[in-house]
């Protein structure tokens, strides 16, 4: 029923009917992806998975429609209103280049940098005010991005950051004044 309507509404648009589970797309192919009460059969664990590949089809700025329980606004309709207005922020990424969406969702460098904070607060103990801990976590923080700053592995690589920034001709003074 909801395809149907669907064709009716976006004559345009083409549609797949597929197992998704066995769906396998080229990068960036879709404006939107919609899966109607298709996650809630499949079991948890195989959810972020086939959630990054879902979105890995997305053009950027596209969109996932994704049911996640017939009941889920009813029972948790603060839930419901916070994804509905969080839903510009949630996808964000996509306004990135496919390759970083996976960088973009990962927080592991946050992680293992609050591990290192915790790892030399642990070794301190009692800090004598809040400020002792604060100048401790920032000489941390500062470490960090100075190892970033020149470190061969880089999180984010020169060539795919040259992708979000359109590329501009170089002109000499020259051409600029014109004789």
């Amino acid at each position: 029923m909801q395809i149907q309507r669907a064709r009716r509404l976006i004559p345009a648009a083409t549609f797949l009917h597929a197992d998704i589970t066995d769906l396998t797309r080229p990068a960036a192919t879709f404006d939107a992806v919609v899966c109607l009460y298709a996650l809630i059969h499949l079991p948890l664990e195989e959810h972020p998975p086939l959630l990054g590949r879902i979105t890995g089809w997305l053009r950027p700025g596209g969109w996932l429609l994704a049911t996640a329980g017939h009941q889920t606004g009813r029972q948790f309709p603060k839930l419901e209103a916070m994804l509905r207005d969080a839903a510009p922020d949630l996808l964000a990424f996509t306004s990135f280049p496919p390759a970083h969406w996976k960088k973009l969702w990962s927080t592991n460098p946050l992680e293992r940098l609050n591990k290192e904070i915790k790892r030399r607060t642990d070794v301190v103990g009692v800090f004598p005010n809040p400020e002792a801990l604060l100048r401790l976590a920032g000489a941390v923080l500062v470490e960090a991005h100075d190892e970033w700053q020149v470190s061969d592995r880089h999180y984010l690589s020169e060539a795919s950051m040259a992708l979000l920034t359109p590329t501009t001709k170089e002109v000499t003074p020259a051409q600029l004044m014109p004789a």
